[in-house]
């Protein structure tokens, strides 16, 4: 058993990992997807807050320490989006009534494995 600091690389064995837990626990396949992951570990320092055991050189066990939640600038947030491997704005949609904004949706693409 080997134990490091998980790394960008990683992600897709740790998803692996992750979905045969659920599996193996459920019975049923969960609807995550590489981006869910991504999503969920945005705020992570993967260099300092990680851990990941392997065995044969496959992910046996995965964690991390959630950061404090500290609210950020709008310039900060836009920063990380428009910098993620998966931005794509033409999924986000303005809907309008003549000149008044009635709604807004800001998809993100492969959420829960769904496209």
């Amino acid at each position: 058993m080997n134990a490091r600091v998980a790394t960008q690389a990683d992600l897709d064995g740790v998803l692996a990992l992750l979905v045969a837990d659920e599996e193996f626990f459920t019975g049923r396949a969960p609807k995550i997807g590489l981006a869910d992951l991504r999503s969920r570990l945005a705020r992570v320092d993967l260099e300092h807050d990680t851990w990941l055991y392997e065995e044969d050189g496959a992910a046996a066990g995965f964690g991390w320490v959630e950061p404090e939640y500290h609210p950020r600038s709008f310039e900060d947030w836009w920063e990380q989006r428009r910098s993620a491997p998966d931005f794509d704005p033409t999924l986000w949609f303005l809907i309008r009534n003549g000149d008044e904004v009635v709604a807004v949706v800001r998809n993100d693409p492969n959420r829960k494995s769904l496209g």
